[in-house]
């Protein structure tokens, strides 16, 4: 059972499905009967990978894990406090433990984020650590172990992903000077400010992994953001190659989301237009006859949040088209379509 409303775990996530469009393969594999220990690698996304493989799980399975994460993480105040709310426990060998007697299913990422942002010669190796209790405890309990493969847009090129999300905590992990002033700042509660990010951005982006290119994910958000960032590349010598927009329909967006439903029993996906049951009624799958909706998947809520969106984020749309860096592709193609025009623009 989900420790927050369903839905609130669903806006979270809404804006990355919509774009990334993430697939489970492999889920016959996996037993609802019985407690899981799922462990794998994380993507590009970092920590958002979490709310990810929850929605997913919940959508396909109607299972929701307990994340274990990182000591650190739990002692930021406000940052702990959010974490629990969405049902992430300290990852110490008792909480570990305990999770498992009480049969939970367990989600865990080794790596950390030192697995997110690689270092060259480090793709497609786990950056664990030896970082394996968890295994010993799994046989111990008798705890089943599901591991799992997570690849994205990073794995077709050997482009760097940059999140400022994993740059801040590695950064506060290092105890440098910036990251001890950020460090700082979270713990009092307050946001991290422009240039403090900014200037992260530009010791991070001088490393070696990054001769080759790299991808900036969650910056910038706001045209003074943006501003920012040109001047620090103009400083640097540097500029922005590329800014995708990826260009979707309104009302299509309201008609795809509000016209999902899923079987109760075995969590198969379908639509009351693209995508129906060979019989009318009836779960392909399974041949269960319940299905649900989810409770914010309505055209209000929908485009509620549409509306937030063009008011908060498309000024950077026009920022950058003012600047020639934009190029668009159409986002309501298939996903093969839309990756086709993602390497096109890319080279």
């Amino acid at each position: 059972t989900p420790p927050l409303p369903i839905e609130t775990l669903w806006r979270l996530v809404m804006p990355l499905r919509l774009w990334h469009r993430p697939r489970l393969l492999g889920l016959e594999n996996v037993s609802v009967n019985k407690p899981t220990l799922f462990v794998g690698n994380h993507t590009l996304f970092g920590v958002l990978d979490v709310p990810m493989m929850y929605s997913a799980l919940y959508e396909a399975l109607g299972i929701f894990p307990r994340a274990l994460g990182h000591h650190v993480h739990f002692k930021l105040p406000v940052w702990r406090d959010l974490l629990t709310r969405y049902g992430v426990v300290d990852g110490t060998r008792d909480n570990c433990s305990a999770l498992m007697e009480d049969g939970e299913f367990i989600l865990v990422y080794p790596g950390g984020s030192r697995e997110v942002s690689k270092r060259k010669g480090e793709k497609y190796r786990l950056i664990w650590k030896e970082r394996i209790g968890f295994v010993r405890m799994a046989v111990h309990h008798g705890c089943p172990i599901v591991p799992f493969s997570a690849v994205g847009i990073e794995d077709a090129y050997d482009i760097v992903q940059l999140s400022t999300g994993d740059m801040l905590r590695a950064e506060v992990d290092s105890g440098s000077e910036t990251g001890n002033q950020a460090k700082a700042i979270m713990e009092s509660g307050g946001l991290v400010s422009d240039e403090l990010i900014i200037l992260m951005i530009s010791s991070r982006i001088g490393q070696d992994d990054c001769k080759n290119g790299f991808i900036l994910d969650g910056f910038p958000r706001t045209t003074p953001q943006a501003e920012a960032l040109d001047k620090m590349f103009v400083e640097k010598d540097m500029k922005l190659d590329l800014v995708i927009e990826m260009k979707v329909d309104d009302e299509a967006m309201i008609g795809r989301i509000c016209g999902r439903y899923t079987c109760s029993k075995c969590g198969a996906g379908y639509h009351d237009s693209f995508q129906k049951p060979q019989t009318e009624g009836v779960c392909d799958k399974c041949g269960g006859t319940d299905f649900t909706r989810r409770a914010d998947d309505n055209a209000e809520t929908v485009r509620s949040r549409l509306e937030a969106y063009h008011e908060q984020t498309a000024p950077i749309i026009s920022y950058y088209g003012n600047a020639g860096t934009l190029k668009s592709i159409d986002g309501m193609a298939t996903i093969d379509d839309v990756t086709k025009q993602m390497k096109g623009l890319i080279g």
